[in-house]
């Protein structure tokens, strides 16, 4: 779904990340980083992709108007659980409920894939969260998307990792979503 719209939304064994942010090999050009210690994160992606705020607290990532990347995209989003959230996890889990309720209503034809828990750990930083696929039907066009949701350290925000592409595209750019995600380095400050 597309990030703006999910921003109003407040298992098996656990993934470990562990890969500190580093230049990645993610297509031809090398890579960019953004940073934006505001909203807690930052992140390499391919140089010849385009980073876009659409909301103080969405930032979009893929390629180029006219190309392939273009329709392939990495969302990163700071959304706000309901209800009570501590560190414990469960502004993750408040926002695991809220994306597929909305999926749910919003989406056709959804089916669940490879549903885990998550750990995100670097530099020193543990959090546990939730990794999915989904895919969906929307605008009869059929789509496939990888998300990873992780707490704030602190408080009630959740970030919402997603790569999504229509799904003859998404094994094609999937490669260039894994080493975004394994760059991903959430800063311990803020919420």
């Amino acid at each position: 779904p597309p990030a703006d719209e999910l921003s109003n939304m407040t298992t098996t064994a656990p993934k470990v990340v562990t890969s500190a942010m580093a230049p990645t090999t993610a297509g031809e050009g090398g890579v960019k980083n953004f940073a934006d210690p505001e909203i807690g994160y930052g992140i390499a992606y391919p140089s010849q992709w385009i980073a876009a705020k659409s909301s103080p607290f969405t930032v979009i990532f893929n390629g180029k108007e006219g190309t392939d990347a273009y329709l392939a995209t990495v969302s990163i989003q700071n959304v706000r659980a309901d209800g009570l959230a501590a560190a414990d996890g469960s502004a993750a889990t408040n926002v695991l409920t809220d994306l597929k309720s909305w999926l749910a209503q919003e989406m056709k034809n959804v089916s669940y894939a490879g549903e885990r828990s998550y750990a995100y750990s670097r530099g020193g930083l543990r959090l546990d969260g939730h990794e999915f696929q989904v895919s969906y039907s929307r605008k009869n066009q059929r789509f496939q998307q990888w998300t990873v949701i992780v707490p704030r350290p602190v408080g009630k925000i959740a970030h919402v990792w997603s790569y999504t592409a229509p799904q003859a595209l998404f094994g094609s750019f999937r490669p260039i979503a894994a080493a975004m995600l394994n760059s991903w380095a959430i800063y311990p400050t803020g919420e």
